[in-house]
């Protein structure tokens, strides 16, 4: 039994990596709301290039187009990233409307959430932080 809860503590993914929320969220919420911040910004710079080389002769449309190119890239990069965005914050709400940031509130929660692990374990089953952290140093 507790071999699936700690499969189940997996799939939640990057939830495990982080010992509080505020530590979850700067490294995973901020760096892409940021990204999808400077991805805003440069789509938006580039329709005023587009539009200041409108002005360009029939000879140069290849470099119009290159132009277009790129902007499209940057939007179907934004949307992505939008996406992940996403997903990230909702794996991270739900993480924090449960209580689960830490290992030990991490294996309480999915033990009372998932019907697999309703078997109770005692504190001496459940690795502690420092447990984990002395077996990876050797």
């Amino acid at each position: 039994m507790i071999n699936r809860c700690k499969e189940n503590v997996e799939k939640l993914g990057f939830v495990v990596n982080y010992n509080n929320t505020k530590e979850l969220i700067e490294n995973e919420i901020i760096p892409l709301s940021t990204l999808l911040q400077q991805l805003s910004t440069s789509i938006y710079n580039m329709t005023f290039a587009a539009d200041a080389i409108s002005n360009i002769n029939v000879t140069e449309t290849h470099q119009i187009k290159e132009l277009l190119e790129l902007a499209y890239d940057l939007r179907r990069l934004s949307e992505r990233v939008e996406c992940v965005l996403k997903n990230r914050t909702d794996i991270a709400l739900k993480a924090i409307d449960t209580g689960v940031y830490d290992y030990q509130n991490l294996y309480s929660g999915i033990e009372k959430n998932v019907p697999d692990c309703q078997e109770t374990q005692t504190e001496e089953t459940i690795p502690s932080i420092n447990q984990s952290e002395d077996t990876n140093k050797e």
